[in-house]
């Protein structure tokens, strides 16, 4: 079972989503245009991005994910959208940001592999950015950039038998993400008025 040390405070999350776009929404549209991303791999690298570059502009995104082929119609609308409410939560900085992932009915193991899709994403996103370098970041924003590295590429033990006991630490992972993620924008908000075009992190 894949766990992390700490004790975090668990959020409720009554719903999976992100303002008034479902991941089913979003899920919907990546697959009608044709593209090999899932829905939180999309919400993952747009949060990413959101949190290392004050410009909201997709196409450095499209670039590394899609190799420069912006996708077009409700996709392309739908993404700019997330990217627009995904600041306002951020920028709130009351905790109402959370990955965008299936809904609590989907099986766990779908869930985990989900989530460590988004945090490989996430990354992703903050190198697309062009505006950080990672030797620069404060040491609590590296610490978290390599506890998302290391999500990234952790497996999920399908075959735990207690259910309850792998919720549980499914739930804290993803709160441990959120408030990751939300911490790292905090952390970087401040320094990206005047961003340094000769500086990326890769």
């Amino acid at each position: 079972m894949l766990a992390l040390p700490g004790v975090f405070t668990i959020a409720s999350r009554d719903s999976p989503t992100l303002n008034h776009i479902t991941y089913d929404e979003l899920r919907e549209a990546v697959e009608k245009a044709g593209i090999q991303l899932s829905a939180a791999e999309l919400h993952g690298a747009i949060s990413g991005l959101v949190c290392a570059s004050s410009d909201k502009n997709l196409d450095n995104l499209w670039s590394v994910l899609l190799e420069g082929q912006a996708p077009e119609g409700n996709l392309a609308t739908l993404a700019a959208k997330v990217a627009s409410q995904t600041a306002t939560q951020l920028e709130e900085r009351q905790m109402g940001f959370t990955p965008l992932l299936p809904d609590d009915d989907a099986a766990l193991i779908d869930r985990a592999e989900e989530l460590a899709c988004w945090c490989q994403s996430f990354l992703a996103g903050m190198g697309a950015s062009g505006t950080l370098n990672k030797d620069a970041l404060g040491e609590q924003v590296g610490e978290i950039v390599l506890d998302f590295s290391r999500l990234a590429q952790a497996g999920f033990d399908e075959d735990d038998d207690d259910q309850d006991e792998g919720e549980n630490a499914f739930a804290e992972i993803l709160e441990f993400v959120r408030v990751g993620a939300q911490l790292i924008y905090e952390e970087l908000a401040g320094s990206l008025d005047v961003p340094d075009a000769e500086t990326t992190l890769h």
